[in-house]
Formats: structure tokens, sequence, C-alpha cells
């Protein structure tokens, strides 16, 4: 679906590079498109309206994962020492970690793929921490 005019001449006037910039960076849809002044949802249409400009979306969110785990040390680093602000810069640098985890699984999600090969004897099977199957 395509974003409104108004929506796509905004989202235009930033244009596609520097909104992957921005995502590079470790911003998040919701405040590109607060800045831009659009809603998300004209903001994801636009980035999303056809395979190439996907895949270079789906590029740059990978690479954004570093700069969400450094907006969480960030966030932990400058808190004062109050023991509430502790506890909300504790739950806003989880909050960034998780982020980090669906945009990089394979570099910073909570899933061990092991691959082991064996000619007889015990085997183990490692799983990922909250597998119901977990097996040892």
């Amino acid at each position: 679906m395509a974003p409104p005019k108004k929506a796509q001449s905004k989202l235009e006037a930033l244009g596609f590079e520097k909104v992957l910039d921005k995502m590079r960076a470790g911003e998040s849809g919701m405040e590109i498109a607060d800045e831009v002044g659009v809603s998300n949802a004209a903001l994801w249409d636009w980035l999303r309206r056809d395979v190439e400009r996907s895949a270079r979306v789906d590029a740059a969110m990978l690479q954004s994962a570093e700069g969400w785990v450094d907006r969480g040390l960030r966030t932990l680093i400058e808190a004062d020492s109050d023991p509430s602000e502790i506890a909300r810069a504790r739950a806003i640098e989880q909050h960034c970690a998780r982020r980090a985890a669906i945009r990089a699984p394979k570099t910073h999600g909570d899933k061990l793929e092991v691959e082991a090969k064996h000619s007889g004897g015990v085997m183990v099977t490692v799983a990922a921490a909250g597998d119901k199957d977990e097996a040892l």
C-alpha cells in the first residue's frame, strides 16, 4: 500500500538514503517517522514499496543492531545513581538488546546453533535456552 501523497512527499524530501543512514545508526522507525512528521505505517509502506528497497531496508536493519546495543549501553552509563533511574536504564538497555537480537539474531540473539559429528559413543544435543525439548 502506498503512503498518502503528503507523507510520501515528506519522506521523499528526506530521501531514501538518509532514512537508511538513520536506521543503520540505530534510530527506530517511530523516531524517523516522528522527525519527518508522518505515521509509522506511512514510513514502512514507503520503505517497503518494492523488493529492492525492502532488501536494502533489511540490510540496514541488520547493520543497526550494534547501534541498538550502543544505545542501551549509553543509557546505562549516563543514568543517575538514583535507584529508580538505574532500574529505568536497565529496562531500556534490555529493550535495546532485544531490538538488536531481532535485527541480527545470529550475532545478538539468544539462540545457540551447534553442529557436531561423532563416530559413536554419547551424542549431546545443545538447544537454545527456553526450548521445551532441551536435551543434554
